[in-house]
């Protein structure tokens, strides 16, 4: 069973759970889908990484590794700070018309 409730430091993005949702309810889901839920999260407000992290039940390192890099280069995802990939204070933006605008998100869920 996943946690439903966020940590009491990171009560203010309660109002984001029911977009993050299907990712902390499934272990394992499709990388496209939790792509798109990074952007629908990042539509709705600027996110560091350590916040994605715990509305999506995941760790820093997987979402660094896996999606935030490649989001940022291939323009799913903004970054507060462009040209810092490394800055304490980063924090990501999204325009939820990338959704419809790239492939990346074509493929069948």
């Amino acid at each position: 069973m996943r946690k439903k409730k966020l940590p009491d430091t990171h009560l203010y993005l309660e109002y984001l759970l029911p977009i993050a949702m299907k990712a902390r309810n499934e272990k394992r889901i499709p990388k496209t889908q939790i792509m798109r839920i990074i952007v629908e999260l990042c539509a709705e407000r600027e996110l560091s990484i350590s916040e994605l992290s715990v509305l999506l039940l995941r760790t820093k390192g997987t979402l660094h590794t896996h999606y935030i890099g490649f989001m940022c280069d291939h323009g799913l995802l903004q970054r507060k700070f462009p040209g810092h990939q490394v800055q304490p204070k980063q924090k990501y933006v999204a325009d939820r018309s990338v959704l419809e605008n790239t492939d990346y998100f074509s493929s069948s869920e």
